[in-house]
């Protein structure tokens, strides 16, 4: 009876100890999406004032 019961308690360490390593990479995974994403928000803010800004100089040459 003693034997089932730790083993039991092994089972249940055992599986929290897994879900805990899956969600940290999971959480992990998502952290580097959300940082890539913004990360390319920013690329493409910034290719679409460079284009703004020299559609506007052209426009002040002419």
């Amino acid at each position: 009876m003693k034997f089932c019961i730790v083993m039991q308690k092994t089972v249940i360490l055992a599986m929290s100890w897994i879900a805990r390593v899956e969600w940290k990479r999971d959480y992990h995974r998502d952290s580097m999406k959300f940082i890539f994403f913004i990360r390319s928000k920013r690329l493409i803010g910034r290719r679409v004032s460079d284009f703004f800004s020299r559609i506007l100089a052209q426009r002040s040459q002419t």
